[in-house]
């Protein structure tokens, strides 16, 4: 099933996350002006949650960092 799910979202044309940041950036910069939605607490989180899980989810560092 996720195999599945990965091929068919590779034919959709998706967009990046950064792409989509972009565009809702140019298209409404109001959602952007001093707001943080992820606060550094947030993503420390996440990365210690994910350091944690190196050997279950097979990530090295470069990949959590990449992620976070």
């Amino acid at each position: 099933m996720a195999y599945r799910d990965l091929l068919v979202g590779g034919f959709l044309n998706l967009w990046s996350v950064p792409g989509l940041i972009d565009v809702i950036k140019q298209r409404r910069p109001e959602l952007f002006n001093n707001q943080n939605c992820f606060p550094a607490t947030a993503i420390r989180h996440v990365k210690e949650f994910l350091e944690k899980s190196r050997d279950a989810s097979g990530l090295d560092l470069d990949d959590i960092n990449s992620l976070v």
